[in-house]
């Protein structure tokens, strides 16, 4: 497929790369440039050698080592690992298994070699011996290779007499990819579905369902669409768009439609320029404030986030452009004349019968309302700081599913499924085998096992070099410790024919020490990470003339952690500012614009509040609530004000404030229940993180569209003295 070529020609290419022994990308795209060296070293056809020189060069050097590149790099278990022996006085390395068969003599050998030796308990056998560990180590190949090698080892092991069990990084991330098209192919039908239901009871009739599900359809598809045309990859926070863009986008045509059929006018073209005149200017500003809400996310440092900011927003201008343009062209065919669908008769209903209700209370006790704000703003002030921020991508599984029982079981019998490395690194390429340096990191060692109960294991260069050490004088456990000198150590190191890369480099400037962990919060991660850096401070680095970098799979969590939170607060402060100055310019008033971020504030407050007191974390889906919440809910108040605005031109405060309640209120109903709803289908998700997402979202959409119709107007009783705007 790189050079489209056959797959006779396939193997010729690999066999010329095999027997060149290139080891990674730059080296084989110089081979496969040269076509005469293809051709008189290697002997292959001169026009196959032509095709590959040509193409190779238009050929990125990371894509041609990834396809090359063998998945799996090494398999390690009981019957292929290294242990020291001692032959009297000096040892060897052997395989702790050298034969074809494996019998009952040998299992017990195996088992003693285990007991006498701990460097493998818990790491490749439980220490109740009930479980033993295959590692397959993978080469930095893509999503699809590793799920093929993970598919391939259930295929494998299916008809094992054995219980198997397969987990792992690469497996969580597989299935997270896996969960994610499943989940697609539920929640999209789903939320269409929906927003039909939500469509015919809010208008009954089929113009109100198909013009605005028409809308968000086609901008779904052309935004999910241009993801595609980009490369950009689907992953669990890009999967919400083409849910987000139905259930959000719907607003736009809902406003439309509910302005268009509440219109006594007959004549279409007459409504519909009115439409565009009063509607779509308050559907261009939400449109507008939505975007940048959305567009904040692209601030942050995290990429994910970023792409989902980027094509939700594109998303979001496509619907207005439907909305704006589109439908109005749809209502306009056919004929001339518009049914009166909402006679005055039909419009006494229970929406109606709320919003004068509403109207009364909100005007008459605006004092009380805004009293009412104030308390519930500090009382769930106080639950933000107990918000946690949990980056773990195991917790987006749900318990019963197989890939957390396995993690539950390795957590449960081995050491752990987290590592944590500290790499230690001379600066000047000196060797890191110094007796006293091995014996701070030994005392390390021996501590944060006791300080941290949650480190099952810890992985280091010592454990070799005592072992070394032992068997050099007889096997003695009593002679289990670090050699005594420099040389000894440097003279074990020359003597040791194993493989170690895993715990110190070839030139021995750098060493590994790897802490295996029993699943952790991140939190905890965090506390241990400053752990490490507060003991092995400057003055202890600047004593051995070292670097230290601390890494691994659990460290990601860690920058996650950082990563996301920021994003979040600079969205938030970026989005507020933006939307502020929009809806300034929009109203000409800086008194207004404060007003009609109050709804959209009270709202995060109170969200963040609750996710802290009922312990919903903070993590990758949780930290775009407060991005989608202001695109999202500033919508309502914009839709109030203008229409208040346009009120107060004629009327005096009371009646303005109360005409909007009642004739804006019932699109901003409508579109909550559509919105809210369309985020119920994320309760069908596979992922928690997704469930709670859709929860919270109602929740914040419930809050916003109340707020607008309440506190609002309270505080436009309490502080608007204007005549006019």
């Amino acid at each position: 497929k790189l050079f489209k070529i056959t797959k006779e020609q396939a193997n010729e290419v690999i066999a010329v790369i095999s027997e060149s022994g290139a080891i990674d990308g730059k080296e084989m795209k110089e081979l496969l440039k040269d076509k005469k060296r293809l051709v008189n070293e290697f002997f292959m056809d001169e026009k196959l050698a032509e095709k590959i020189s040509r193409k190779i060069k238009r050929i990125d050097e990371i894509e041609i080592q990834r396809v090359y590149t063998l998945p799996v790099k090494e398999v390690r278990s009981l019957i292929n690992i290294d242990y020291i022996k001692g032959e009297k006085d000096k040892f060897k390395v052997i395989k702790i298994f050298d034969g074809e068969k494996v019998n009952e003599k040998d299992v017990k050998d195996i088992e003693k070699k285990i007991k006498d030796w701990k460097l493998y308990s818990g790491f490749l056998v439980s220490e109740d011996g009930t479980l033993s560990g295959i590692l397959v180590q993978l080469n930095n190949v893509g999503l699809g290779i590793k799920g093929q090698v993970y598919e391939s080892i259930l295929d494998i092991t299916k008809n094992s007499p054995y219980k198997v069990y397969v987990g792992g990084g690469p497996v969580v991330t597989y299935s997270i990819n896996k969960y994610i098209l499943s989940d697609l192919l539920v929640l999209v039908p789903l939320v269409g579905l929906v927003v039909i239901v939500i469509l015919f009871l809010s208008f009954g009739n089929l113009q109100g369902v198909f013009y605005p599900l028409f809308a968000v359809i086609l901008a779904a598809a052309w935004a999910v669409g241009l993801m595609s045309y980009l490369n950009i990859p689907l992953n669990i926070i890009s999967s919400v768009i083409p849910v987000m863009l139905i259930a959000v986008g719907s607003a736009y045509g809902i406003h439309f439609m509910n302005n268009y059929f509440h219109s006594n006018e007959k004549d279409k073209k007459i409504v519909l320029k009115d439409n565009i005149i009063t509607i779509g200017v308050s559907i261009f500003l939400a449109g507008l404030t939505t975007i940048v809400g959305f567009s904040s996310l692209i601030t942050g440092g995290f990429r994910p986030l970023k792409h989902f900011g980027l094509f939700t927003s594109i998303g979001i201008l496509f619907a207005i452009f439907i909305a704006l343009f589109l439908i109005p062209s749809f209502l306009l065919l056919g004929k001339k004349e518009k049914t009166i669908f909402f006679k005055e008769e039909k419009k006494n209903d229970l929406i109606t019968k709320f919003l004068e209700f509403l109207s009364h209370i909100t005007i008459t006790k605006s004092k009380f309302i805004i009293f009412i704000t104030v308390i519930l703003i500090i009382i769930f002030a106080i639950g933000i700081f107990k918000i946690k921020v949990e980056m773990n991508d195991i917790e987006f599984f749900r318990q019963d599913t197989q890939i957390r029982m396995v993690d539950n079981l390795l957590n449960k019998k081995m050491s752990g499924t987290q590592n944590l490395d500290i790499v230690f690194e001379t600066k000047d390429g000196s060797s890191v085998l110094k007796k006293d340096l091995l014996e701070e990191i030994e005392v390390f060692c021996n501590k944060v096992v006791v300080d941290f109960p949650k480190i099952g294991k810890v992985f280091y260069l010592n454990e070799y070099l005592k072992k070394m050490n032992q068997e050099m004088y007889g096997g003695l456990t009593i002679n289990y410790k670090l050699p005594d000198t420099d040389e000894k150590i440097n003279d074990y190191m020359l003597l040791y024919s194993g493989k170690i890369d895993s715990v110190i480099t070839a030139n021995k400037d750098k060493t590994r020490v790897t802490l295996i962990m029993k699943r952790l919060p991140t939190v905890e991660i965090v506390k241990l990470k400053k752990y490490i850096y507060k003991y092995f401070n400057e003055q202890f680095l600047s004593k051995y003339n070292l670097n230290i970098t601390v890494t691994g799979y659990a460290n990601l969590y860690v920058i996650s952690n950082d990563v996301i939170t920021w994003s979040m607060l600079k969205s938030l402060f970026v989005s507020l500012i933006i939307v502020f100055f929009i809806n300034l310019y929009s109203f000409k008033s800086l008194k207004l614009s404060f007003i009609s971020l109050m709804p959209v504030i009270v709202t995060l407050v109170i969200t963040f509040g609750i996710m802290g007191y009922i312990g919903i974390p903070f993590n990758t889906v949780s930290s775009m609530i407060a991005g989608v919440a202001i695109g999202i809910g500033i919508d309502y108040p914009i839709h109030y004000l203008v229409r208040y605005l346009r009120d107060r031109k004629t009327k005096v405060k009371k009646e303005a404030a109360a005409a909007a309640i009642t004739e804006i209120g019932r699109g901003i109903i409508y579109n909550v229940i559509s919105v809210a709803a369309g985020f119920m289908v994320l309760f069908a998700s596979k992922f928690i993180p997704l469930t709670q997402f859709g929860a919270l979202m109602c929740f914040v959409m419930v809050l916003t569209g109340f707020g607008a119709l309440t506190i609002i107007p309270a505080l436009l009783m309490l502080f608007d003295n204007n005549t006019s705007h």
